[in-house]
């Protein structure tokens, strides 16, 4: 996280227990992609917890720093990209949206293709950079930055807004509103601020959850309700 360790620790901690009641809250399994968000921010704000202790403290070995360093990589740039349009296709029902937001999967594939082939060979560097932690590569993006940030952010969050998943468009527009307090504010250390931010906001999908199943067995019943009248009248 982007301001010490003790504070990374205690998202860790916070995180956790909301993805083991969001989890529990899970009676749709299409919705358990969505339910364990919470549990992967934990383990992301995990690493850059120990980040922090290796960097202030020399409690941790060179080793160490790399490997926290490479988990917290792995889910900044490799996973997001890909997982968010998973978990949104997961849980949607219509076929159309389907199509579109698995499209936007595929693109996200491709966005964490480009950062393995960029961070091949390529070391990434740690930095204290008011109070925030800096990641930069020693070889520049081969790419012109904003495009490489555009794309990414484009896969990320363009699927809140296709899906009819109750509640997640709002979710959507709370994490646009954290993108650019992270990019205002905090330009340098963007990524590690934007991933903090949006792991505090994914305790809003225990609501979304909550919402979702609830509709989705209002019209199970709905439907099943129907059904009956129809064989009533047939009867």
């Amino acid at each position: 996280m982007c301001f010490s360790a003790e504070a990374s620790m205690s998202a860790t901690v916070v995180l956790s227990a909301i993805g083991y009641f969001t989890c529990k809250s899970v009676k749709q399994k299409q919705n358990l992609p969505l339910a364990i968000i919470p549990f992967l921010f934990a383990l992301q704000q995990f690493s850059e917890g120990m980040i922090w202790l290796s960097y202030n403290s020399n409690i941790l070995s060179s080793v160490a720093l790399n490997l926290f360093k490479t988990i917290f990589l792995i889910f900044a740039v490799l996973l997001w990209p890909i997982y968010f349009p998973f978990a949104i296709l997961s849980s949607e029902q219509n076929h159309l949206r389907k199509k579109i937001i698995g499209l936007i999967n595929l693109c996200g594939i491709l966005v964490s293709s480009f950062f393995i082939y960029q961070m091949i060979d390529n070391n990434v560097s740690v930095k204290i950079v008011n109070y925030s932690i800096m990641y930069t590569m020693d070889r520049p993006l081969i790419f012109n930055e904003w495009i490489v940030v555009g794309t990414y952010t484009f896969v990320v969050l363009l699927p809140f807004f296709i899906t009819t998943t109750p509640l997640m468009k709002s979710y959507g527009m709370l994490l646009i509103v954290s993108w650019l307090i992270a990019e205002y504010f905090y330009h340098q250390t963007f990524v590690s601020v934007w991933c903090f931010l949006s792991a505090i906001l994914s305790g809003y999908l225990y609501l979304v959850i909550r919402v979702n199943e609830k509709t989705e067995q209002l019209q199970e019943a709905e439907s099943k309700n129907r059904n009956r009248q129809s064989d009533s009248y047939d009867q």
